[in-house]
């Protein structure tokens, strides 16, 4: 049978994607440049493989780096059965029926597939080998947990308490806890302060774990360091130089220096170790050890797969390649990597794009490889992609990673396409601008990037309303701020371009800052009020805490009280003060304390979401961020609470000392298409978008290695620091550190220069570049991206100013004269929809549909919680934590009274195998009385014994999740109980809501979406449909559900929630769960309501 079919379905594709897609070779690699269709290539690769039978779906891996990235693809996978399907059955062929009935057997089971990270596919053998290696309880420490143990290690070390760390220490490793009586530790120790050691230790961890090491190959002797300073200065690509840098100042000294470093990081790793043993928790490298040594002891889990998918190849690390060579090897699975070396900018989690260019080579190289280069551009208009070849060329002149053996590959526009030349003369900016802010001797630092953001401010408004592309409908259309984009190396660059573009300027803008979610002034907020709650004459928190939305306070009022209660140095005097002249702030505060006292400090953060009037104080494209990141410190306290029980001092305590330190934590996810606002984002966050509009910020910027940190982890060199112990008498530097700074600088510089690829290349249509030149003569420092392009334009004869032809000054004396008026509070705006329907609906996501589309916009759409997911206002007698563990019993209950002891009594037999998230409802004695109150009265009713009854029978069965479709739209979904007999199917959905307060509405439209769904899985059977209220020991039935009606409804739920329009249900408002969100309603509908 020919291919010539499903050749003719890659019409759309480049000749180096049809390469890769059709390729039989068992190793196929691809450069993917940015830009060029990386996705698309990895999905049509997967219907090829389905296509041709070369695989089913559920015989191909697909690695992404992402979650997000999982979804994506997932998505787009299906799409691409779908619409390769379809143009099958439309031709009409004979020949083309078994291409589409495979295409259309792996579109109906994607779900079988398997589409993940390589951290969930590892968890995933890991459960799967459980019950042979005692694995199935194995989960990642909460935050909280880790911090926990972390200052109980900082207590141990600073005193010296040997006992403690060798009670935590297994077999031979106990031997190690000596190390604290050594001199040259104690030396250590005492010059750089404990906090510095667990730091140092603790990026040892996260450095060598990702390499493969364990602890004992940092347990080192001085002969294992002198063998690996040889191999360095023998082997390393910058041999001459460390080996003069090594023969320099005192060896022996140095070589003291490193090895009390490398035992004090395998020491407190083996304490790490023995901790994660017997809290049954793994880290995320942990979790790719264990799924490799799994496949390599019994290869049977993944022989099943044919082919193996990997998106992102150059940000693996260490660890993650072996296990992929590792399953390679074991499934006998052919590989098709995608990645960009250009792109590999994870250094900080320890990607190593040296394994991707050895996997070129390989290809390259070998009979069984394959090597293709994809090159043509779907992103940037050609005269963009002519600046940004010239560029990079220039750059990696002599190869990229300065090897020669991996030239850059320049990028071409998709010339191909028929719609790429209407494309390219349709818009109507620059490709190129640069602007550059001279600097002064009068001048401090920060007013001279005040001034660059100036510059750029006036840049990006003359933009607005020139013709740019819109990729979607292929045609030209209006700027708009929403399509703008400024990248910066660092954070550091936020606060001026915040205060200049938002305060001064009154532009919209919009900041995201990637892991950086401690520094949030949302965070910092929720942590001033829990410290305040802890300790009211705390003055600082309450300061804190005043100077924030969420007091409801004037900024100059707030300010009035802080300077008077400053003027005396009495401790708790601006409480007093604030007891005077603030009453309502005052009680409102005491009222929180009881609050966080009897039911836990995320319940007192959760009542801020509560108040809305505190957000109107925000500009309205920062609501929404604003509300999921206070959100996320609501999950954080709950978090805590699961963990460490619901301490407010404690919880206050932990939360001050992660925004002091500034954790790293994700971000909240935030919809960037989302609002009409200019993007600020570091450069790693704006990784895989683009922007129409791309201003890259902060050019003078250098590369720095580890500034701050005076304890280092190196893999060539195991450790070293910046300076030695006073009480060793030497002044110089340990050769080590010069040593490491080399290679740090090497290798850092190199990223550096994939860090500027990256962002320039996120531009469809222009790029501006802005810097400043330093104040002293000479130029650019040597390394920053401002050097680069100086030195680029110098190599063609040009100059800076030849790019710098926008003249600021009119609009900038413009805008002094006339202040741009505040945005009046209007409605979030959402990206625009392609038609079609959703994917999937939840029970839950089309009940709220049907009870207000607004709602369900506010929580499908922008992330905001349902009422019921936020800390119960009730404290231990409802909520979802008390739901979720009331559900969770009712799951492994035999409804027999007499057996609730062994689930509510603190020796319960159950109780070992509670999730974490439960423990805190679980401790607290009322939540536990409430449960045996409501059990009990179930048990007794009709309904218990009639569960009791079929569950004795064999016929009950508890938490059963179904998936069937209609339409486009997979319904799916979790039921409670149920049973089949005579013919009828039973469905019961417990609620602890009261009566007197249950939405019935939505509970209802919940039970006809499982009703139906049952009856389309059972066609012809009859479905009975029951609530059961748990508090009341009362039941309801839904009587008449007519399915053709209801199957109707969902039909257009999915297709409204996939395109709109998301009206309000102003009947409901009252009782809705975004009353307090809804920010164009709030003021109206509340009236209605």
């Amino acid at each position: 049978m020919s291919n010539s079919a499903l050749l003719a379905l890659l019409r759309t594709a480049t000749p180096s994607q049809r390469e890769a897609i059709t390729s039989n070779k068992p190793s196929i690699v691809v450069s993917a440049g940015a830009g060029t269709g990386k996705t698309s290539t990895l999905a049509w690769r997967f219907a090829w493989l389905v296509a041709t039978g070369e695989a089913k779906c559920d015989q191909i891996l697909t690695v992404t780096y992402t979650e997000k990235a999982a979804l994506e693809m997932a998505l787009r996978i299906k799409a691409t059965l779908r619409s390769w399907k379809e143009s099958l059955k439309a031709t009409g062929e004979k020949g083309d029926n078994l291409f589409a009935l495979r295409l259309e057997e792996a579109e109906r089971k994607i779900e079988e597939a398997t589409i993940s990270t390589v951290h969930s596919f590892s968890m995933d053998l890991i459960r799967s080998a459980g019950s042979t290696r005692g694995t199935e309880s194995h989960r990642v420490p909460s935050m909280p947990e880790e911090e926990e143990f972390w200052r109980s290690v900082e207590e141990a070390l600073d005193a010296l308490d040997s006992e403690w760390f060798a009670a935590r220490l297994r077999d031979e490793r106990r031997e190690w806890a000596t190390l604290l009586k050594e001199p040259d530790f104690l030396d250590v120790l005492e010059e750089f302060g404990t906090a510095s050691m667990i730091a140092f230790a603790r990026s040892a961890i996260g450095l060598f774990s990702s390499h493969g090491s364990y602890p004992d190959d940092l347990w080192l002797d001085e002969a294992a360091l002198v063998k690996k300073d040889e191999a360095l200065a023998s082997d390393s690509a910058m041999a001459d130089n460390l080996a003069a840098l090594l023969d320099e100042g005192d060896r022996e000294l140095d070589r003291r220096f490193r090895l009390a470093l490398a035992k004090a990081a395998a020491l407190l790793w083996a304490v790490w170790e023995t901790q994660k043993e017997s809290e049954q928790w793994l880290s995320f490298d942990d979790m790719i050890r264990y799924a490799k040594d799994i496949i390599e002891e019994d290869p049977s889990p993944v022989r099943r797969f044919k082919a193996v998918l990997v998106d992102e190849f150059q940000d693996i690390n260490g660890v993650q390649g072996a296990f992929l060579e590792s399953l390679k090897k074991s499934s006998g699975a052919s590989l098709f990597l995608v990645g960009d070396i250009k792109q590999s900018i994870y250094r900080f989690r320890h990607a190593d794009p040296s394994i991707f260019a050895r996997q070129i080579a390989a290809a390259r190289d070998g009979e069984d490889g394959l090597y293709v280069a994809m090159s043509e551009s779907f992103r940037t208009r050609d005269a963009l992609l002519e600046v940004i070849n010239d560029l990079f060329w220039f750059i990696w002149r002599d190869g990229i990673e300065g090897r020669s053996s991996i030239p850059y590959e320049p990028i071409e526009g998709a010339k191909g396409a028929p719609w790429w030349s209407k494309r390219c003369s349709a818009t109507g900016v620059k490709p190129l601008t640069i602007l550059i802010e001279r600097g002064s001797e009068d001048t401090k630092a920060e007013e001279e990037r005040e001034a660059a953001a100036r510059k750029l401010g006036a840049a990006l408004s003359s933009l607005k309303g020139k013709d740019i592309w819109d990729k979607e409908k292929r045609e030209a259309r209006p700027c708009e701020w929403k399509d703008m984009a400024i990248l910066v190396p660092a954070r550091t660059f936020f606060p001026a371009l915040e205060r200049v573009l938002r305060d001064e300027m009154r532009l919209p803008v919009a900041l995201f800052s990637g892991m950086r979610y401690f520094s949030r002034f949302e965070a910092q907020d929720a942590s001033s009020l829990l410290k305040v709650l802890a300790d009211p004459s705390d003055d600082l928190a309450l300061a804190g805490y005043l100077l924030s939305p969420f007091s409801k306070l004037p900024p100059h009022k707030a300010i009035d009280l802080i300077n008077e209660g400053a003027d005396n140095g009495e401790k708790g005097r601006l409480w007093k003060l604030l007891e005077i002249r603030e009453p309502e702030i005052t009680s409102h505060l005491l009222s929180s304390r009881r609050l966080a006292a009897l039911e836990g400090p995320s319940r007192a953060l959760a009542a801020l979401i509560d108040e809305a009037r505190a957000f109107y104080a925000l500009p309205v494209h920062m609501r929404t961020g604003a509300m999921l990141a206070l959100q996320r410190a609501v999950d954080i306290a709950h978090e805590y609470e699961a963990a460490l029980g619901p301490s407010l001092e404690g919880c206050a305590a932990y939360l001050h000392e992660a925004t002091r330190e500034g954790l790293k934590a994700e971000e909240v996810n935030v919809d960037l298409e989302a609002e009409d606002a200019i993007k600020v984002l570091t450069v790693h966050a704006a990784k895989g978008l683009e922007f129409p509009v791309v201003a890259v910020f902060g050019l003078e910027r250098h590369f720095a290695a580890r500034q701050g940190e005076s304890l280092f982890p190196s893999i060539p060199l195991f450790a070293s620091g910046s300076r030695f112990p006073d009480r060793w008498g030497q002044k110089n530097d340990p050769v080590s550190k010069k040593a490491h700074r080399l290679i740090e600088e090497r290798e850092g510089s190199e990223e550096w220069k994939r860090l500027f690829y990256v962002a320039c290349t996120r531009a469809q249509d222009a790029l501006l570049l802005c810097g400043i030149w330093p104040k002293k003569g000479g130029g650019p420092k040597e390394g920053t991206w401002l050097h680069h392009v100086f030195n680029w334009l110098d190599s063609k004869g040009e100059k800076l100013e030849d790019y710098d032809s926008f003249d600021d000054e009119g609009t900038r004396a413009e805008r002094a004269g006339k202040k741009m008026p505040l945005e009046r509070s209007v409605a979030l705006a959402l990206p625009g929809q392609r038609g079609g329907a959703l994917e999937v609906l939840s029970a839950t996501a089309f009940s709220t549909f049907r009870y207000c589309p607004r709602a369900f916009r506010l929580k499908y759409r922008q992330g905001l919680p349902l009422a019921w997911e936020l800390p119960s206002e009730e404290g231990a007698s409802g909520g979802p934590e008390l739901g979720s563990l009331a559900h969770w019993i009712l799951a492994r209950w035999d409804f027999a009274p007499e057996s609730l002891d062994r689930f509510l009594s603190k020796k319960g037999e159950y109780i070992e195998g509670l999730p974490p998230a439960l423990k805190a409802p679980f401790s607290e004695e009322v939540s536990r009385r409430q449960l045996r109150e409501w059990l009990s009265g179930l048990a007794e009713g009709e309904l218990g014994q009639l569960l009791r009854q079929r569950l004795s029978l064999g016929l009950l069965r508890r938490e059963v999740p179904f998936r069937t479709r209609v339409g486009e739209t997979t319904l799916v979904g979790i039921v409670d109980a149920l049973w089949e007999e005579e013919g009828r199917i039973h469905i019961w959905d417990y609620k602890i809501t009261s009566l007197e307060n249950a939405p019935m509405e939505l509970y209802a439209e919940q039970m006809r979406f499982y009703g139906l769904a049952w009856h389309l899985l059972h066609p012809g059977r009859a479905v009975k449909l029951g609530l059961c209220f748990l508090r009341e020991g009362k039941t309801e039935f839904l009587e008449g559900v007519d399915f053709e009606e209801i199957e109707e409804a969902v039909r257009e739920s999915a297709c409204a929630g996939a395109n709109g329009p998301f009206s309000p249900a102003h009947a409901r408002c009252g009782s809705c769960p975004w009353r307090n969100f809804c920010f164009r309603e709030a003021a109206t509908a509340g009236g209605r309501a």
